[in-house]
């Protein structure tokens, strides 16, 4: 190949060489636009919702809000029945303390104590479904995040225990001290499961 023509032959090659790199440069710098605007557009969303503990918070933030907003009335009445239900254990365990010294009136007397405190129990009992009749009424048919969905949990197994309460307590006021026994083993259960679902709604 004479001189010439050598010549132009690489400058053709050199002139395809710039050409390519300026087009890589070019699909470069897109890539990096495109990569910087998805990682911008999903740091918005990150911080323009909480966190809910879901992979998507911002299907649950709603919900999860109108939960926390409804969960006063739940702490009140739980706390409550779980205040009741420790005076129960009490009236249970004198009245069962009076069978076994054979303390008849001592026996009656605590077990109407009893009496007195179940109806308070029972009430509570019936302010904490109403409360979380209202919750769920505001959340609706909305999503909830996974923490919201333990706590509620955590109110139906209070709510489930406190059911146990009139059975456990009928064994205390059967005025036979074996009876009483279970009685009060049975409200203690419930007296877990009530400390248990108040510590989860912390």
């Amino acid at each position: 190949m004479s001189p010439p023509a050598q010549t132009a032959r690489l400058g053709y090659v050199s002139r395809a060489r710039s050409g390519t790199t300026r087009v890589l440069r070019g699909l470069g710098w897109i890539v990096a636009t495109v990569l910087i605007a998805v990682g911008g557009a999903g740091l918005v969303v990150a911080v323009d919702q909480p966190a809910t503990g879901m992979g998507r918070p911002e299907l649950t933030a709603r919900a999860d809000a109108a939960f926390a907003a409804a969960m006063p009335a739940v702490r009140d009445a739980l706390a409550r029945l779980g205040s009741a239900a420790d005076e129960l254990a009490e009236a249970g365990r004198e009245a069962a303390s009076a069978l076994r010294a054979d303390d008849t009136p001592a026996a009656r007397a605590h077990i109407a104590d009893g009496e007195g405190t179940l109806a308070l129990a029972r009430v509570a009992a019936d302010d904490l479904a109403a409360a979380r009749d209202e919750l769920m009424r505001r959340v609706g048919d909305a999503r909830l995040g996974a923490r919201a969905q333990e706590r509620l949990a955590s109110v139906q197994a209070a709510l489930d225990a406190a059911a146990q309460l009139p059975d456990a307590w009928s064994g205390v006021a059967g005025s036979t001290e074996p009876a009483a026994t279970e009685g009060l083993i049975g409200i203690e259960r419930v007296r877990g499961t009530l400390s248990q679902a108040t510590a989860a709604l912390d």
